[in-house]
């Protein structure tokens, strides 16, 4: 026997006892290179893929981040090809889509509730991204939509979008959040100005900013928990009293 049909047939029976072993036990004694070895039987029918699965996770650094990357990342990867980095990317998708399913009608009723949630909001590390989250009276997330991206450490957000949203939901109290690519998770100047002026729109629209959340990694800071929150809604309070209040009334 040749050795390429030797080769072949060995893969083969890797391939058997591999799926046995997870119809039989699912993937809890999977190891995390055997789960992605049997994603990969499904684009790479031919060849044998132990190789990339491990490239993949010393690539990006974890089992976990393989499912965040995106195509094009993927594909740098030798021996990742069009319809793995499609199928990795489908199955990371979908993970999100079902975690954030489960997430509507969680109650936010603490900072630390609140960080936990926003911090399985972000996907991609590397690039800054806005959420606005509606709440109802008793705290429950009613949507949470990612509102802006940007291409690196900033991102443009259009505050008529955030009251829009909330208005759209009927939601009178929103949380709002973005993270910091540069593993820096204390508020800018930039950050409490632009909050600043969030706050103030969803005043004149019966809205209230219930807390900011910045997520860098796996840290989070709150400001409603830093008395940030409390500090900026007397600035505003006292900015439309200034305004809107004739002093000699």
């Amino acid at each position: 026997m040749s050795n390429s049909n030797q080769n072949s047939n060995c893969h083969q029976k890797h391939r058997l006892r591999l799926k046995n072993k997870f119809i039989n036990h699912g993937t809890k004694i999977l190891s995390d290179h055997e789960v992605l070895e049997l994603l990969l039987f499904f684009s790479i029918p031919r060849r044998n893929v132990n190789p990339i699965a491990h490239k993949l996770i010393s690539h990006f650094g974890s089992f976990k981040s393989v499912f965040k990357a995106d195509p094009q990342a993927l594909k740098q990867v030798d021996g990742v090809g069009d319809n793995s980095a499609l199928l990795i990317n489908l199955v990371g998708e979908i993970l999100n889509k079902c975690n954030s399913e489960l997430s509507i009608k969680m109650k936010l009723d603490s900072p630390e509730t609140t960080m936990q949630y926003c911090k399985n909001l972000y996907t991609e590390s590397n690039i800054e991204q806005f959420f606005a989250i509606c709440l109802n009276p008793a705290n429950k997330v009613i949507c949470a939509k990612l509102l802006a991206m940007g291409t690196g450490s900033t991102v443009n957000v259009n505050i008529k979008d955030i009251t829009d949203l909330a208005l759209a939901n009927k939601s009178e109290r929103i949380i709002i959040t973005h993270n910091h690519p540069n593993n820096k998770c204390m508020p800018s100047n930039e950050d409490l100005d632009f909050t600043k002026k969030i706050i103030f729109s969803c005043f004149l629209n019966d809205i209230n900013v219930a807390d900011h959340i910045i997520v860098s990694g796996k840290q989070a800071v709150s400001f409603s928990e830093l008395g940030l929150m409390e500090s900026l809604s007397k600035e505003v309070r006292s900015i439309l009293c200034k305004t809107f209040i004739d002093p000699k009334s």
